[in-house]
């Protein structure tokens, strides 16, 4: 964990490229979570953290008016994200709200279920900061005004269950 957290951000990344959005980050890891919340406050954005799906939507049901997009896993004990997303869809005050899917796995079998069940896109772990950073503006409209201009090169972080 102390050579994750000593990686630098990719060199000319823009200082906060995120500044006044506002995240819910849900995983059973805390590895995974601390490198999430890391990298989202490094690019500017407000994180706050969940550790399944559960807890997730009743947070949403008391803050979701001030949350510009969930990013949760899909594999989670007590309530996995795809249990989770079909709840949070349902909901007349929540259902607006982008839910990225955050999985290990890279198939496009299992990418297009997440979509079909409610997912809005979604980012592989480990996590890589350009992609992770250019995931949450697509589908959040809070700072149009930034570009996403990253450094060509990548850091990759994070933690595969």
């Amino acid at each position: 964990m102390s050579s994750e957290s000593s990686t630098p951000m990719p060199p000319g990344a823009p200082a906060a490229p995120l500044e006044g959005i506002r995240l819910l980050v849900v995983d059973d890891s805390k590895i995974n979570l601390l490198v999430a919340e890391k990298l989202l406050l490094h690019a500017g954005a407000s994180v706050h953290l969940e550790c399944n799906g559960c807890t997730a939507v009743e947070w949403l049901k008391k803050n979701g008016r001030n949350t510009d997009l969930v990013l949760l896993d899909v594999q989670m004990p007590i309530m996995d994200g795809l249990t989770a997303v079909g709840l949070i869809r349902s909901d007349p005050d929540l259902c607006h709200l982008p839910v990225v899917a955050m999985t290990g796995a890279d198939s496009d079998e299992e990418m297009a279920h997440a979509l079909a069940c409610g997912m809005t896109d979604h980012v592989i772990k480990p996590f890589n900061y350009k992609t992770l950073v250019a995931v949450v503006l697509q589908h959040v409209q809070k700072n149009p005004g930034s570009a996403v201009s990253l450094a060509s090169e990548t850091v990759v972080l994070g933690v595969v269950k």
